[in-house]
This record gives structure tokens, C-alpha cells and sequence, in this order.
């Protein structure tokens, strides 16, 4: 019993000279980030009719040397699947979830063609296919863009698949 409660004793955080712990600082920021979000929101209805859908689209894949026999079968695959779940509740309302980490800038464009007011996406969502980068951003590099599985211009397949997905629910 005594190692049991030891294991469930966390670390209280060091806050001497006025040290903000990263986690409570984190959490803070996020935490007045809801509260902002939800300030704007205003007044919704309280329910309404939920609709889904769920589809497994397949992007370009970037090219590898084929003739390196060491890599695993995913890797010799010509595609890579992307899952998109999307969801709505009422009329102002909508989830939409992929199966990538997608960068920021794909995310904003989804919510911005979105037909409904709240729209809010979701990644790391059954399953992971990797990172999803803007094609514009091949040309930097980086390291998402240098581990990505996915071939340039598979951020506009996905983009348009998961706006005709929301149409559909609207």
C-alpha cells in the first residue's frame, strides 16, 4: 500500500523567485484562449440536428527511390490514405478530424470555406498518415515538410474533400 501511494505523490512545481512552471503557464494561455473563443461565440442554439461522415481519401505520395529494397512495404505504397470525419450539430456548428498533423495554414483554409459559423478541426484523429504541409512550403523545407509522406498539392485534395464533406452536412 505505501509504494501505491507513493506512486500517486506528484512533484509540486518550484516557484521560487517568480518562476511560472511551463505547464501552469501553458494551461493558463489556453485556458484564457477558451474563454475568449467562447465570449465570442454568443449565443447558439442549444441543440439540433447531429449529422457525420466519414471517408478514407487517397493522396499522392512523395517520391522515393524505389530500388531501396531496406524500406518497409508502407513505404513503396504510391498513396497515403487520409481519413476525414466530419460532424455538425444545429446550423453554427462543426467538427471536421483527419488522420494527419496538418500545419496551421491548411487548417485556417478549411475554416475560412467552411459554410458553417464554428467550425473547429481536429488532427491526430483515427489514425496518423504523417504530416500534411501547404504546398507552398516545400520550397522552405523543414522538418515537416522533409518527413512528409505526402506529395505536393495533397494539402488542395484534402482542403477541397473535407469542404464538399461539410456542404454535404449543411
Amino acid at each position: 500500500m505505501q509504494a501505491l501511494q507513493e506512486i500517486l505523490i506528484l512533484p509540486s512545481f518550484n516557484t521560487e523567485n517568480g518562476w511560472i512552471p511551463e505547464t501552469v503557464l501553458l494551461g493558463t494561455l489556453l485556458g484564457e484562449e477558451v474563454v475568449h473563443v467562447f465570449r465570442d461565440i454568443g449565443n447558439t442554439s442549444p441543440g439540433g440536428e447531429i449529422s457525420t461522415a466519414i471517408e478514407t481519401i487517397e493522396c499522392p505520395r512523395k517520391k522515393i527511390d524505389e530500388k531501396d529494397e531496406e524500406l518497409p512495404a508502407l513505404d513503396k505504397q504510391t498513396t497515403v490514405p487520409v481519413t476525414i470525419t466530419a460532424a455538425h450539430i444545429g446550423n453554427d456548428v462543426a467538427f471536421i478530424a483527419f488522420n494527419v498533423e496538418m500545419l496551421t495554414e491548411i487548417g485556417m483554409a478549411i475554416k475560412e470555406g467552411s459554410p458553417f459559423k464554428h467550425t473547429f478541426v481536429i488532427t491526430h484523429c483515427n489514425g496518423s498518415s504523417g504530416y500534411l504541409a501547404p504546398a507552398a512550403l516545400y520550397k522552405e523545407g523543414g522538418y515537416e515538410v522533409s518527413s512528409t509522406h505526402f506529395a505536393i498539392g495533397s494539402d488542395d485534395i484534402v482542403i477541397k474533400k473535407a469542404l464538399r464533406m461539410l456542404y454535404d452536412l449543411k
